[in-house]
């Protein structure tokens, strides 16, 4: 069984538990130059860091109007709110392609489907969970209310084959892109 490190943010305590006890909510991080990992309660983990790049530009911005009508109900935020967090991050081209690759699961789940709020929410969440957290918690970390453990598993089964083919980056940014210039099912 794999063994990982939480971190309790109140108290900087660090326990080793197995991946399989990690509780729903619960996200991986590398704080600061520590390549450890470790898990934390999400709702706790807040890093605001400072505006590290210029403006983006109009390509990147055409990239998050993408993202913004693909997530648009289950992650509400304005395009100047994503370009704000994209901006604070430290590599913002790989965090938008991360976006754009979440993107084109989430719509490979959802597209053409009528799905309530909260199926496409538990979808949202597991494809968050899977790239965040990796594959093998992502079961133990997110608590799905309509999916069950196949439908979990063939959501993370699918964003994994899609990150490990990275070379499909330009027909991500099309699905996304034509979802947002397209028609909305909203």
């Amino acid at each position: 069984m794999k063994m990982v490190k939480v971190l309790d943010l109140d108290t900087k305590r660090v326990t080793t538990i197995p991946v399989a006890e990690l509780a729903p909510g619960m996200i991986r991080i590398k704080p600061g130059n520590d390549c450890t990992e470790y898990y934390v309660e999400g709702h706790k983990f807040n890093p605001k860091s400072s505006i590290q790049h210029p403006p983006l530009e109009e390509d990147d911005r055409r990239l998050i109007r993408g993202i913004v009508a693909t997530f648009h109900d289950v992650y509400p935020k304005t395009s100047e709110e994503w370009e704000d967090a994209f901006r604070r991050d430290t590599h913002p081209k790989k965090e938008i392609g991360l976006w754009v690759l979440m993107g084109h699961v989430f719509l490979h789940f959802t597209r053409g489907r009528q799905l309530n709020y909260e199926k496409r929410k538990d979808i949202f969440d597991v494809v968050l969970a899977t790239i965040n957290n990796g594959p093998e918690a992502t079961p133990f970390t997110v608590a799905p209310c309509t999916l069950d453990r196949k439908r979990v598993r063939e959501i993370v089964d699918y964003v994994t084959a899609q990150a490990a083919a990275g070379e499909r980056f330009p027909g991500w940014i099309a699905d996304v892109i034509e979802h947002a210039e397209g028609e909305r099912p909203w």
